[in-house]
């Protein structure tokens, strides 16, 4: 071989190498300008989003409204780091649920949940303390998403209900104030009363050093507190005559106590030197130097209020603002220096929760029912997720065409398009608890505090139905001219559509001693027959329309059927309910022709979710029966095998109601926590 022909053989296979490493990383490379690589790994596709931007939960083809600044449940609890970045909120004393939050975005950035429901943000925000009635204070490093520990609260009373029901870490971060609660009788007091008394806590080493009490002991679960800026005092508001405490922190020892007052809410002014006390009158502004009224805000309304639930100064102490606790919708801000009121902002009804200046002192956050909101202070306008809903859903209903929506709750009535699930219209009917569209899908009626008809396209109410005495639980059409409506006041009442004239009444058959018929939660009409189901009390009863006589009673049924407890296939032939007493957890399926049970199956696993009933459907062919429950779940079922068939979850609220789309496809489930989920009713898996 010459070298010529060597050194040809050496190029060529040197040539052949490098192509072959260029082919392999080829093939685990991404494909220049998104062109295929057969063999290549493909990146799974990005999971479908809400308006937000946020991922969907598996099976869900849609979300209406943001779980972002969302608790699911009422908030009672907001606390936020020094730097004004970090924002944490907790439930009600009913809920488990601890959320923390980007204050800028309102993305989630720690879940807590069945844990507690009160919190605490460390100053640096980078601690949340989660509390509940177990006695336990958990700690959680909000960075890593850890617990870290656990600071148990030895040392209780020992009475049933006793546990922490509010907390609070000091402005220097070394210490935690925690109010307890439990049931017990005070000296000298006969009935039993819920008590209440403060712990101080040193956080490092979990120690209690202090439990600081008024001196008869009868706080009755409530005792308002509240640290001094600096961290070395603590005030409260306590005892038979409710009056202010004040309690130095280094020793947990009484320093003074204020004349007589009515208090149910606290601030400090950012300089320690004013303490804000708020009760039904007016606020006071108390000098902490000479303990005296410095002068009383007021701009109350007159009627029905029962003072500021909450209150908070702005960081240079000119302003203070204070939110109602009378389901006024409006949050107050006062100019402190003279006295009145320089912003009122429309929050919407809803309860009266805690609220917070932002660090500048240019937006104010407070709590409206399961969400956090933030307002430019200057003009009143809603500075974050403004357009979204915000208060608890309580019902969905399609038209009978699939093209629309309606979802009802607390903030009115909203119509959104099924393509694309946009708002097109809202109707202003507050506390809405139920709707249904009418047969012409032109005209929809809203149940609540009244019974009322629309127009859809102008949204004008055209009549209010007159009649029941308290609210109104549920609506069914009988026929195309005859509305059914349930109520609190025992009574189930037919009406014609066309001229809003009573043309029938039902009393329940079962009576609250002698205050008369017991709630209708539910009603439902019998297709095919000349029957409607009304739940009251713990049975549903059959009414003949024809004979205005009780056809048939089912016993056994949950008693508060408020989100829709019972259904009636599309056949007429099964009657779907939630179990009572100890079938609790049990969905029942009868058979109303007979009254036989057809199936039962367990829906829940938890006591904690039995505050309220199951809300039930039927698919439009009644093959799949719906359940969604306070657990957070909505289930499919096989109405003839009694089978799971789906579960899906993605609430972080309990579910309120659930309904079928015309086509069976698609169902809605509407929440507590102020959404709707649209789920495919094909997707999931078992």
């Amino acid at each position: 071989m010459t070298g010529i022909n060597l050194i040809a053989r050496m190029f060529h296979l040197v040539s052949l190498i490098a192509a072959l490493s260029v082919g392999l990383v080829l093939l685990h490379s991404e494909p220049v300008g998104g062109g295929q690589v057969q063999g290549a790994h493909q990146a799974p596709p990005a999971p479908k989003s809400d308006a937000m931007g946020d991922p969907l939960p598996k099976g869900a083809v849609a979300r209406i409204g943001t779980t972002r600044l969302r608790n699911g449940e009422p908030i009672h609890s907001l606390t936020v780091s020094k730097d004004g970045a970090i924002l944490a909120s907790g439930g009600s004393d009913r809920g488990t649920s601890a959320r923390v939050w980007d204050a800028k975005t309102g993305k989630q950035l720690l879940s807590v949940d069945n844990q507690g429901s009160a919190v605490a943000l460390a100053p640096d925000g980078q601690t949340l303390v989660v509390c509940g009635i177990d006695a336990v204070l958990r700690v959680w490093d909000v960075k890593s998403g850890k617990e870290t520990r656990q600071i148990t609260l030895t040392g209780n009373p020992g009475a049933p209900g006793e546990g922490a029901r509010a907390v609070a870490f000091s402005p220097t971060g070394d210490l935690l104030a925690v109010r307890e609660s439990w049931i017990g009788s005070p000296p000298n007091v006969g009935p039993t009363l819920w008590m209440a008394r403060i712990r101080l806590i040193r956080f490092a080493s979990g120690e209690t050093f202090a439990h600081l009490s008024t001196s008869d002991d009868r706080e009755r679960g409530q005792l308002p507190f509240v640290f001094s800026p600096d961290g070395r005092m603590l005030a409260t508001i306590g005892g038979e005559e409710h009056c202010v405490h004040l309690w130095e922190t280094a020793t947990g020892q009484l320093r003074a106590k204020l004349p007589k007052i009515f208090g149910v809410s606290l601030a400090f002014s950012p300089d320690r030197r004013v303490l804000a006390v708020g009760n039904s009158e007016a606020i006071r502004l108390i000098d902490m130097l000479t303990q005296k009224d410095i002068r009383a805000l007021t701009g109350f309304p007159t009627k029905d209020h029962y003072g500021p639930g909450a209150l908070a100064f702005s960081p240079d102490g000119k302003y203070l603002a204070g939110g109602g606790t009378d389901f006024h919708d409006v949050i107050r801000i006062w100019d402190t220096a003279t006295g009145k009121v320089t912003r009122q902002i429309n929050k919407q009804p809803a309860y009266g929760g805690p609220l917070t200046f932002t660090r500048d002192g240019k937006g104010l956050i407070a709590a409206n029912g399961p969400a956090l909101r933030q307002w430019d202070v200057g003009t009143g306008k809603e500075s974050i997720l403004a357009e979204t809903p915000r208060l608890e859903l309580w019902c969905a209903a399609f038209s009978s065409d699939g093209k629309s929506l309606a979802l009802a709750g607390a903030n009115g009535v909203g119509l959104y398009a099924i393509d694309g699930y946009k708002e097109f219209k809202r109707l202003d009917e507050k506390w809405a608890r139920v709707t249904a569209f009418m047969p012409d899908d032109k005209h929809l009626v809203t149940a609540g505090a009244k019974l009322s008809l629309f127009e859809i396209s102008s949204g004008k109410k055209i009549r209010t139905f007159e009649g029941h005495k308290y609210g109104v639980t549920s609506v069914a059409l009988l026929d195309r001219q005859t509305l059914i409506s349930g109520s609190h006041d025992g009574t189930v009442r037919l009406w014609e559509i066309g001229t809003g004239v009573e043309t029938g009444r039902i009393d329940s058959p079962w009576r609250d001693g002698n205050r008369g018929p017991l709630p209708v939660h539910a009603v439902a009409v019998v297709p095919n027959s000349k029957f409607l189901a009304c739940q009251s009390g713990g049975n549903v009863f059959l009414w003949n329309t024809a004979t205005k006589q009780v056809a048939r009673e089912f016993t056994g049924y949950h008693w508060d059927g408020y989100f829709g407890g019972i259904a009636v296939s599309p056949d007429g032939r099964l009657l779907a309910g939630e179990g009572h007493g100890d079938f609790w957890d049990k969905v029942f399926v009868h058979q109303i022709d007979g009254g036989k049970p057809a199936r039962n199956f367990s829906h829940r696993a938890d006591a904690f979710t039995r505050h309220w009933g199951v809300s039930f459907a039927f698919s439009p062919d009644g093959k799949i029966l719906a359940s969604g429950s306070a657990d957070k779940s909505v289930r499919l079922w096989d109405v003839t095998s009694g089978k799971q068939l789906q579960r899906f979850a993605g609430h972080i609220g309990g579910v309120t109601r659930v309904a079928f789309a015309p086509d069976g496809k698609s169902l809605a489930s509407t929440s507590t926590d102020g959404t709707a989920l649209i789920w495919d009713t094909g997707r999931s898996s078992p």
